[in-house]
């Protein structure tokens, strides 16, 4: 998950100076679900299911390093730098409540 983290943050910048943060937020969060709806079936196969699993789970670091590195920028981009700590603060806070 590692090796994914580090690698979707890297290519979700790169891809949102490109094509633009909503844009690649939007490819992110249907990459993601697309990851999601194939863990279940990976999961419960039992010949070679190791190295897919792994696989997925690579898959999923990365989404959660590009949805890690396109979030401030998000912000930002959407409230602007004046109270860009208190904003950021509150989405990330947000992202981590929903993930409850």
């Amino acid at each position: 998950m590692a090796v994914g983290n580090a690698a979707g943050r890297i290519c979700a910048g790169l891809l949102s100076d490109k094509i633009g943060r909503r844009w690649t937020l939007m490819l992110v969060l249907l990459f993601s679900g697309r990851a999601h709806v194939h863990r279940d079936p990976v999961t419960k196969s039992t010949e070679g299911a190791k190295y897919v699993i792994v696989l997925v789970a690579t898959l999923i670091g990365f989404n959660y390093g590009a949805n890690l590195s396109l979030f401030p920028s998000f912000a930002k981009d959407l409230w602007g730098l004046k109270n860009f700590g208190m904003n950021y603060g509150i989405l990330f806070t947000a992202w981590g409540a929903g993930a409850c």
